[in-house]
């Protein structure tokens, strides 16, 4: 499959234009959109596009006025680029020009001289553009698939590990996935070994979230179509929300569905933004009861919590799904788990599962010392410094 961005303002000659490329068998998935100078060349500069439509009509900056030469700058920008070999946008393979003046297209397109480049002009009555549209990708398509000697799979499983550790479940988890002859690729995120003094320190995570995005976007370039399913556990569950947050939605893969599992998380954490952002088709947060690791997470590191032990409070009108199982930290990593993941990416709904016991009193208060243990930890230290200066 092909990637197209489209630059187009108007939306209704957008979804024009859309319909187009969608009568080529292009899902919508990899059809992008800009709508000014400045968001297309950011575009460009993040991410590998095989076709560029260009409207030459388009503003400078989103909400300002259109300009006749929007364009023909978003060409003169690329075209220097091209002319001193730098490598700080990604050409497009193919490029379509929808104009009026289509020798002014033409005569910046020239020096485009590795790439396909078309121009046509737009009308709402004569859509001989629109057969041009088709035939000039219909030849690149054509032209892809004869020089292709591997199709990269559509069905990704990135797995991501957590800290103090070197992701020894993820090796098992990419032979089960061969055992079964799967569709998906798996690929693993590694860190190495992260330091739990990393850990604790807020601005150190960032590391991690930044080396995934440019872990994504790097699969978005290769396989613009590529739906990516992520399974993650521990530190890793708080890459990869980041990620998910961060990443700009023009350069990030498609997203499929996501398993945390011995989550850092916060129980309240609003998962929904990544889920809205992302359009993702649900999220699966396995929980271990008797996890005391996440207990300590939840005590001495800022900003984390135990959403792995307790579940979210929020589940997005049943998008969001906690299942509680009987264990610790690292109960999830056999086959049986594993199946339940592959099915899950799969489109298969799971099981509830819920082994806690029934509350009581003693349960009732255990639970709030460990919610509150971080405000305990703070008082016990405040007092503690207060007693040894005064």
């Amino acid at each position: 499959m092909i990637s197209v961005l489209v630059v187009e303002d108007d939306d209704s000659k957008f979804e024009n234009v859309k319909s187009i490329i969608e009568e080529l068998n292009i899902p919508e998935r990899g059809i992008s959109r800009t709508i000014s100078v400045q968001e297309t060349l950011s575009a460009l500069e993040n991410a590998k596009f095989d076709v560029l439509i260009l409207d030459l009509q388009i503003p400078q900056r989103v909400n300002e006025e259109k300009k006749d030469t929007g364009g023909l700058n978003v060409l003169k920008v690329i075209k220097h680029d091209v002319k001193r070999k730098g490598d700080k946008y990604k050409t497009p393979n193919v490029i379509i020009g929808l104009t009026k003046h289509t020798e002014l297209f033409e005569e910046q397109a020239s020096l485009f001289t590795e790439q396909r480049v078309f121009s046509y002009v737009y009308d709402h009555i004569d859509m001989t553009w629109a057969d041009g549209i088709k035939e000039s990708i219909n030849e690149y398509i054509h032209s892809k698939q004869t020089s292709t000697i591997h199709k990269p799979t559509d069905k990704v499983i990135y797995s991501i590990h957590g800290i103090h550790s070197f992701g020894r479940w993820q090796g098992k988890l990419d032979e089960y996935i061969k055992e079964q002859g799967s569709e998906f690729e798996h690929i693993e995120f590694k860190y190495n070994f992260y330091p739990v003094f990393s850990f604790l320190i807020p601005p150190l995570r960032n590391r991690e979230v930044k080396t995934f995005i440019t872990e994504l976007q790097d699969l978005a370039n290769r396989n613009r179509t590529a739906e990516i399913n992520i399974v993650a556990h521990s530190f890793g569950t708080f890459v990869a929300v980041k990620a998910l947050e961060k990443i700009p939605l023009i350069t990030s893969p498609k997203l499929g569905r996501v398993v945390l599992c011995g989550s850092v998380l916060k129980s309240s954490y609003q998962l929904q933004k990544i889920i809205n952002k992302h359009e993702i088709k649900g999220i699966v947060n396995d929980c271990g009861i008797s996890d005391k690791a996440l207990v300590l997470s939840q005590a001495s590191a800022v900003g984390l919590g135990m959403a792995g032990k307790v579940g979210f409070k929020n589940t997005f009108a049943g998008l969001i799904q906690n299942r509680y199982f009987e264990g610790d930290h690292g109960l999830f990593f056999n086959k049986g788990f594993f199946k339940d993941w592959l099915d899950f990416f799969s489109g298969k709904q799971l099981d509830k599962q819920d082994d806690r016991k029934d509350p009581n009193i003693w349960l009732s208060i255990k639970a709030c010392l460990v919610l509150y243990s971080p405000l305990i930890c703070f008082l016990a230290v405040a007092y503690l410094i207060y007693y040894i200066c005064f």
